[in-house]
Formats: C-alpha cells, sequence, structure tokens
C-alpha cells in the first residue's frame, strides 16, 4: 500500500476598483453689455482616487490518497491488509452509494422468419 497527504494549493485576486471624488471652485467677474457679456476668471480645484482589491488570496486544499493493491488469495508477506468488504460498505455510506441490483434475466431474442 502507498499512502500520500500533499495539498492543492490555487489563488485567487479580489477584484480592483476605483473611486474618484472632485471638488471644483470658479471665481470671476461678469460684465454685461446689453445683450452679450464678458467673463473674467479662473478655476481650481482636486480629486482624490482610491483604489481598493487586488489582494492576491492563497487557497489550501489538503487531499490525502491511498493506492491500495488486490489480491485475488490472501498473500502471506503482506503485514497491512484492507477488508474488501468493509472498504466498500465505508465508501458506500460516506458517499451515500447505492448498488444497483444486477439484472440477471436475459432479453428475448427475436428468431428472424
Amino acid at each position: 500500500m502507498d499512502s500520500q497527504n500533499t495539498e492543492k494549493t490555487s489563488y485567487y485576486q479580489t477584484p480592483v476598483q476605483a473611486h474618484t471624488t472632485g471638488n471644483v471652485n470658479t471665481f470671476g467677474t461678469l460684465n454685461s453689455y446689453g445683450s452679450y457679456g464678458t467673463y473674467r476668471g479662473s478655476s481650481y480645484g482636486s480629486a482624490t482616487t482610491t483604489v481598493t482589491g487586488g489582494q492576491i488570496n492563497t487557497i489550501r486544499k489538503p487531499r490525502s490518497s491511498n493506492t491500495i493493491i488486490c489480491f485475488k488469495d490472501k498473500p502471506k508477506d503482506v503485514q497491512f491488509i484492507f477488508d474488501a468488504e468493509f472498504v466498500k460498505e465505508s465508501i458506500q455510506s460516506k458517499y451515500e452509494l447505492h448498488e444497483e441490483a444486477e439484472d440477471t434475466e436475459q432479453s428475448p431474442v427475436e428468431e428472424a422468419e
């Protein structure tokens, strides 16, 4: 029997998002002359962008496996032996597997006339 304990590692990067806020101030003078006017002024402002996300998360999933060699007859020199019926019942119980009834009845074959 051969056994292994391993770990599957995968990575997940969170989505990157940017949020920007700003503020603008304008000042100046408007001179109007009848139906038209002139404006002389300035604007200034600031903006802030906050970036979040982009973190990389590591996901580790432990794994274990056993390689089982089956023999028709019980070997004499083997130290560790599984009982096949016990293994079968344990796996069926754990994973809720059910044996399907074997179809022992054969389908009739129609003879060509």
